[in-house]
């Protein structure tokens, strides 16, 4: 009984901050299982649905395969029965073998992340959103896979938290309300009380509404908070702040936000209004749509410093250049367009301007049916977000090869390892790898600098069929966690290490969680694509590397191999002989693809020769399967004979 209703006594209201509680309408409805609120919570959680298999595995880890999809079908019958006992609407949507919550379900955590995109002005509206607090404090069920996701779900939305509460305390600030101000930073330490920033914010808004005696007290609870759950100290910044309370000198006006130099390592970037030439009605607001739109999108690149819009559109009315913009702003780069009308077409051109000598990085021209436009905005935006990210990366990779090893920063190193890995080669892989160590150890608190350093241990492990690098891979990936669940690099490289492995639930959880945090990376879209093919729907798997390469028409020539294994499986040789042709990678994957498909082909002398090839080299037998396994036992068994026939198997 799937309930798309929106009537308002038909809504159901799922709590998950603070504690877990489930209404509809003014009644609460009672779910004494624990299981069946974890269910509820990790569905609601896996914003993309959620395979029944990874669900059952997650919440019965230790049960038999039967065991577990009884136990599900059991859960499931509980929640449902008691929302139809209330006379309550199906919280299920089931699409296939997905999980998904219904439409009639509204969730504080989505209206929370849906909070970390907007204007800071909707934080101080009344009823403008969720109260922020800790994700199912009381929840354990028992099952460490599950546990163990929840903790990593609990860091992550606290930091949603604490990044809504920051923003708002800031707002009020700046409106010169700043006893609000104290009372939002104080929901803040109540979250988390070993929160420095939070504890250094609240000494200044003390020390703004001149309670400089409170001010110090604060410094000191900051203080023993540290020591008590992080045995460590108050940082430098902490520490002058302290010290300055001492000094005669009047604090900063509260109208002024405090200001933090931003790092080298981020390039700062700021989108300014697309302008309208000839323009017709309506056209000022598809302009305003696609700035919104585009920041927003860009802001999920970590490795980004975006400038918000609302800056970007005082400056635009300034009509200054882009060395004044620089200059304002403190951003590397900006990017400017126009929306010109063409007939019935509507023209969006688009420039990247490095604001160091005003010359472009990257120009591009989309001619868009102007009626259809608003049905195609969000693919027109994945697009030129994926192409400006990916243009920025190349830029920066340019200003860093010309430094020596010892002088690179971390994020220096990344990129020049990056530039390395997608080589493919063994001696391309050893220098990613030794610019992957230097930046751990410039940076060894830095997530992503781990991630990248395991992901080169699993192209290592992919190349030379070595499996004790998939350990060394994990050891680093697992760290990277510890150090930021919110990086999207942790995931993602997880997800290609589980995948690997072949443990599929794994790959697909951490799969969701990259998607959710950034869906315009073309890698990201790419290993769905993978993984869809993995687990058995090829079909998938092509439409996800189709859209990859769609959003950037730059991208790694390997996609092309990816697209060929999902060809391969569909039979469709045809394409799969012309992706590969496209594929200028020369590694054991690329070239065991090849011989697969010569075999598909009934090409059997030219797939042995391939094979011979690769064994010299040192290819174990199923070669494919174990670096890109599938989950589909119809599929093992049309790849194992491919294999066989070319000298693999």
């Amino acid at each position: 009984m799937v309930e798309t209703s929106r009537a308002p006594e038909r809504i159901l209201h799922l709590q998950l901050m603070a504690c877990f509680e489930l209404r509809l309408g003014p009644r609460a409805i009672e779910l004494r299982s624990k299981k069946a609120r974890a269910l509820l919570a990790y569905v609601a959680l896996m914003r993309r649905g959620a395979r029944r298999e990874s669900v059952a595995d997650l919440l019965w880890e230790t049960s038999g395969a039967a065991q577990t999809a009884h136990s599900l079908r059991q859960c499931l019958w509980t929640v449902r029965r008691a929302l139809e006992a209330a006379g309550g609407p199906d919280p299920f949507h089931a699409d296939g073998d997905l999980l998904r919550l219904s439409p009639c379900v509204e969730v504080d955590v989505h209206a929370l992340e849906r909070l970390t995109t907007g204007d800071d002005d909707a934080l101080l509206a009344p009823g403008g959103g969720p109260s922020p607090g800790p994700l199912l404090p009381d929840l354990v069920i028992g099952e460490s896979a599950f546990d163990a996701w929840l903790g990593v779900e609990r860091i992550r939305v606290g930091r949603l938290a604490d990044e809504i509460l920051r923003r708002t305390a800031a707002a009020h600030r700046r409106a010169g309300r700043v006893d609000d101000a104290i009372a939002v930073t104080q929901r803040r330490l109540a979250i988390e009380p070993a929160c420095e920033d939070a504890h250094r914010e609240l000494m200044r808004l003390y020390s703004d509404a001149g309670r400089r005696a409170e001010a110090v007290r604060q410094f000191e609870a900051c203080s023993d908070a540290l020591a008590h759950q992080l045995d460590t100290t108050p940082d430098a910044e902490t520490r002058a702040l302290r010290a300055s309370l001492s000094r005669p000198e009047a604090p900063a006006p509260c109208g002024v936000p405090f200001e933090v130099a931003r790092p080298r390592e981020r390039p700062g970037i700021v989108v300014l209004p697309p302008k309208t030439i000839h323009g017709a009605p309506g056209d000022e607001a598809l302009s305003a749509g696609l700035l919104e739109d585009i920041t927003t999108e860009l802001s999920r690149f970590r490795s980004l410093a975006v400038t918000a819009r609302t800056s970007a559109v005082a400056v635009a009315a300034e009509q200054v250049d882009v060395h004044q913009i620089a200059r304002r702003l403190g951003v590397d780069y900006a990017l400017e367009g126009s929306l010109r009308r063409i007939g019935s077409q509507l023209r969006v051109t688009m420039q990247l301007i490095t604001t160091a000598t005003g010359e472009h990085v990257w120009a591009e021209r989309y001619d868009q049916d102007a009626d259809s436009l608003h049905r195609c905005s969000d693919a027109l935006v994945r697009t030129i977000v994926a192409c400006v990210a990916g243009r920025v990366e190349v830029d920066r990779a340019r200003l860093a090869a010309r430094l020596e090893l010892p002088a690179l920063s971390a994020y220096e190193a990344i990129l020049r390892g990056k530039l390395h890995q997608h080589r493919y080669t063994l001696d391309d892989n050893a220098a990613a790898i030794a610019l992957f160590e230097h930046a751990v150890r410039v940076e060894p608190g830095l997530a992503a600098a781990r991630a990248f350093l395991a992901c080169g241990w699993v192209q290592r492990g992919m190349m030379t069929f070595d499996r004790t690098c998939l350990e060394r891979a994990r050891r680093q990936v697992c760290e990277a966690l510890r150090l930021d669940p919110d990086e999207l690099e942790c995931h993602r490289v997880s997800a290609a290490a589980a995948l690997y492995d072949g443990r599929f639930a794994d790959a697909e959880h951490h799969q969701q969680r990259a998607l959710s945090l950034n869906p315009n990376d073309e890698r990201v879209l790419a290993q769905h694509g993978q993984l869809m093919t993995s687990l058995g729907d090829p079909e998938e798997g092509a439409r996800w590397v189709r859209a990859a390469m769609g959003a950037n028409p730059f991208h790694s020539s390997r996609l092309w191999h990816y697209l060929a294994r999902s060809q391969l499986l569909l039979d469709d040789l045809d394409g799969a002989r012309h992706s590969l042709a496209q594929d200028r990678g020369a590694g054991s994957p690329v070239t065991a693809y090849r011989a697969l498909c010569l075999a598909a082909e009934a090409r059997e002398d030219e797939a042995r020769r391939l094979g011979q090839g690769l064994r010299a080299a040192g290819a174990p037998a199923g070669s494919v399967l174990l670096t890109e396994p599938v989950a589909d036992r119809e599929a093992q068994a049309r790849m194992r004979r491919w294999l066989e026939i070319a000298g693999l198997g």
